[in-house]
């Protein structure tokens, strides 16, 4: 054969063949959207080809039929690689998909309808003899007058297909190695085609060539995208196709030798026989060709059925195991294993922030510290997606470009390839991080859904084994907190005081919030619920892994130091201590600042001789701190005088010795308290007095007790302590107060508590006197409390210091009468005060239960 008929022939016969083989390869494989859009630009290359051989062959109905065919196909083509580009680079656009296949659609008609090629002959070239083209067929055409438009069409179309490739790399949406198999390739079919445009080079197959040339560029470019895998593709689909060969040759030697034999024997015999025949052999046949599909499985794919072999046994012993880290641990090396993976690692969700961070991870992962936010594109994708997110995924496509900077710094240093996710009831609960393989190849479609399958059927084990451990955790855990509970605590101490362990030194801190049952009465449950939480947090910090921390009880929390001394729990109690003062005084409320700690250490053996001595020395130490000022640490040793009587649960503590004192004993403080504020501001002498008075048969009417009587008492008596810090120009001033002045002059109530909260025999007060001047509808002042979250002893003050104040002359306003200070009381109500204890108050003045008094100013003025 001579070189122009091995290229005239034999470049469109190649190509074909390749095509056709390539569809038959992909065919029997697994494929993603991407594969699947190449193969249909296989099969528009194929029917172009094969339009060409026919046409060359000048096969029925002619040349010219076939030749226009071939230009409806080569027309096909460029449509089929833009559709097949927009996939590859996730960049589909359907309006853009439908214009070009409009136009696409539009140059086919007019080629079929006669406008692009006129005439078309197979003719003999005879130029003389020994010439390159002697006595060779060649392609004769003569175009029409929509040819070169349609074929400047075609031109620009290629063209438009390169610089979209161009824009994807421009854009950051693909990288330019990943395209630029694919722009070569259409650079090689734009110069084919242009050939097409002229007659002396058109009639050559050189556009064929070229888009036989493109395929490959194409295939190129999957391979080095991992979108396939060739080795696997083509050995097994060669494989496989020698089976069905042998097993075609079996079937039609079995039928033609049936035929015959039957033939020999009985005669001539009816064809539907034969065919029945032939049905049987097929029949026997079939099961011969699932078992050739089989063995070609083995022989290609042994690697990948241990790998399901191994995930499958994974899964198995999984199903009834609880214990997370368990699981985890044989998770990541199951996949190690079966992958053939360098390293991988395990993150789960924290249930709290809604992040993922890493859990369990190989040796070499150890140093990283992989995290992913709740909101991150990851989370998002693999939550309604599933199954695995590649590397060239994460580079390349739109919808991870807000991946933080610091996810992929992590993900980069531990070099993950893949991501995996483990679903459980519709819920992302984990992500297994896959790096690269040992063996550097890298990961197929088929590794992918393999992954993708593992992490949805293991993920019921992880969830299982997650809310077990999350129930062993919060049965020893406090809710509020987060630090461990009593439970725990008498566990640890029997584990770490054990016949094995005695001769461990083990330190027990017991520590003790001051004052925080006043700290409740005063701001609430929920601000104490979160002071306890910034507590909580002081100490983990200071304990870390040193040992546990409890929270006993209410404001009482136990640090157990496992081989500390006295010395060391001693630097660890007092680091506790000042953090929470500091946490506390730091705030600008003022009255905040009074929330500080009391620490007793007690150290087992030299202190203590078993559980119980040790817990109830530690406890003597704390009571011992509380007795001697509160806010310090006491170390409890052997000359410790233990006849004093410690601290029991639900016992009187430091915070109730002022209750505990004799009235005598502190009734001469509020008495000089009372007068020196009188005698700092004469138009207010014994106002408090009189408040004290209106007051306290108030809170007896209302069904207080005489305990809650005397508490009112004194609080209506000292109500006004803090103006002793007001300057006289403001309280003596006869006009109205200035914003500014006003602003002075309710600082009074915090300078109140300020004093007070110094004198432990008389802090119980502190609620009814920070709370006298809120209002009900909650716009009063210092803590703009509303409605019942006012404390009663305050909202009776409420009503008894407005009374008092309306009937008595002050600098700025003469005394008005009872009945109009009532009146006012009443309008206000619901308002200004408690609805229900100014109805009682009103009552209880005017049916002359409450016997008010005269004005000692006014009546000495009279």
């Amino acid at each position: 054969m001579s070189l122009y008929n091995l290229f005239f022939w034999g470049v469109p016969t190649v190509a074909l063949v390749s095509y056709l083989l390539l569809l038959f390869f992909f065919s029997i494989s697994k494929k993603d959207r991407v594969v699947t859009a190449f193969q249909s630009l296989l099969i528009t290359l194929a029917f172009w080809t094969m339009c060409s051989l026919l046409m060359k062959l000048s096969v029925y109905p002619g040349v010219l039929f076939w030749n226009r065919m071939m230009v409806a196909f080569t027309f096909a083509t460029p449509l089929a690689i833009y559709i097949f580009l927009s996939i590859f680079t996730n960049t589909v656009r359907f309006g853009k998909i439908a214009f070009w296949s409009g136009m696409t659609l539009a140059g086919i008609v007019v080629n079929l309808i006669g406008l692009m090629v006129k005439e078309a002959s197979m003719v003999n070239l005879d130029p003389g003899p020994g010439g390159f083209f002697a006595g060779h067929m060649v392609l004769n055409y003569v175009t029409g007058p929509a040819g070169a438009p349609v074929l400047a069409f075609q031109a620009i179309f290629i063209i438009a297909i390169i610089l979209k490739a161009r824009h994807c790399v421009i854009k950051n949406v693909s990288s330019y190695e990943r395209v630029k198999p694919i722009m070569v390739g259409m650079v090689i079919l734009f110069i084919g085609v242009c050939c097409n445009a002229l007659p002396i080079v058109g009639k050559y197959p050189i556009d064929i060539l070229a888009s036989f040339i493109n395929s490959i560029m194409i295939m190129v470019a999957l391979y080095k995208n991992k979108m396939i895998e060739m080795k696997i593709v083509f050995t097994r689909g060669i494989v496989y196709s020698i089976f069905v060969g042998a097993i075609v040759f079996g079937y039609v030697y079995s039928v033609f030798s049936l035929e015959r034999n039957i033939r020999v024997h009985f005669g001539e015999v009816s064809q539907y026989f034969v065919i029945f025949s032939a049905l049987i052999v097929a029949f026997i046949f079939q099961p011969i060709l699932r078992l050739a599909h089989m063995l070609s499985n083995k022989l290609f794919y042994k690697t990948e059925y241990n790998q399901r072999s191994a995930l499958m046994d994974f899964s198995l012993n999984m199903s009834h195991n609880l214990n997370l880290n368990e699981i985890s641990h044989q998770l990541i090396d199951t996949v190690e294993k079966a992958m053939n993976v360098q390293r991988s690692s395990l993150v789960l969700k924290d249930d709290l922030t809604g992040d993922y961070s890493t859990y369990k991870s190989t040796i070499s992962l150890n140093h990283l510290d992989v995290k992913i936010v709740k909101d991150s594109p990851i989370v998002k994708w693999l939550s309604e997606k599933g199954g695995c997110i590649s590397k060239n995924d994460l580079d390349f496509y739109p919808q991870f470009k807000g991946v933080w900077d610091s996810e992929k710094r992590a993900l980069e240093a531990a070099n993950i390839e893949v991501l995996v996710a483990v679903k459980c009831r519709e819920q992302l609960i984990g992500i297994i991080l896959l790096a690269g393989k040992r063996n550097n190849v890298p990961y197929s479609s088929e590794d992918l859904d393999l992954l993708a399958s593992f992490g949805a059927s293991t993920a019921l084990a992880v969830e299982n084994a997650r809310l077990y451990t999350r129930a062993q955790i919060e049965a020893v855990t406090d809710n509020l907190t987060g630090l461990f509970n009593h439970r725990y605590l008498f566990k640890y101490l029997s584990d770490n005081m054990s016949s094995e362990k005695k001769d461990n030194t083990i330190s027990v801190l017991n520590m003790d919030l001051d004052m925080f049952k006043l700290y409740n009465d005063l701001f609430g449950h929920s601000e104490g619920n979160n002071a306890l939480k910034k507590v909580a947090t002081i100490i983990s910090d200071a304990v870390d892994r040193r040992g546990i921390a409890v929270r006993f009880s209410g404001g009482n929390f136990i640090v157990v130091l496992p081989g500390h001394d006295s010395h060391q729990a001693h630097v660890i109690a007092e680091k506790i201590r000042l953090d929470v003062q500091k946490a506390f005084f730091s705030d600008v409320n003022v009255t905040n600042r009074f929330l500080t700690m009391s620490i007793g250490i007690c150290t087992y053996p030299f202190a203590a001789v078993g559980q119980e001595q040790l817990l109830k020395r530690a406890d003597f130490a704390l009571y011992t701190a509380k007795q001697n000022g509160k806010n310090q640490t006491f170390v409890y040793t052997s000359t410790t005088d233990t006849d004093k009587k410690p601290i029991q649960e639900g016992a009187v503590t430091g915070d109730d010795l002022g209750m505990m004192t004799s009235k005598p004993a502190y009734a001469a403080t509020l008495y000089a308290l009372t007068a020196a504020i009188d005698a700092k501001d004469q138009y207010t002498f014994s106002h408090s007095q009189k408040v004290a008075q209106y007051a306290s048969v108030l809170a007896a009417e209302l069904g207080m007790d005489k305990f809650h009587v005397d508490i009112i008492h004194e609080a209506g008596l000292l109500h006004d302590i803090g103006k002793i810090g007001i300057g006289e120009h403001i309280l003596a001033k006869k006009g109205r107060l200035t914003a500014e002045e006003y602003a002075i002059m309710k600082q009074h109530v915090e300078m109140s508590i300020t004093i007070i909260k110094h004198l432990p025999s008389v802090n119980h007060v502190i609620p009814a006197i920070i709370g006298h001047h809120e209002r009900w509808d909650g716009t009063g002042y210092p803590r703009g409390l509303k409605g019942v979250e006012i404390p009663l002893e305050a909202r009776c003050l409420a009503v008894a210091d407005s009374f008092d104040a309306i009937t008595s002359l002050r600098p700025y306003k003469s005394p008005r009468s009872v009945e109009f200070a009532l009146a006012e009381i009443e309008r206000n109500s619901g308002a200004q005060f408690d609805p229900d204890v100014a109805e009682v108050f009103v009552r209880l003045v005017r049916t002359g239960v409450i016997n008010v008094v005269e004005d000692p100013v006014l009546a000495l003025m009279n």
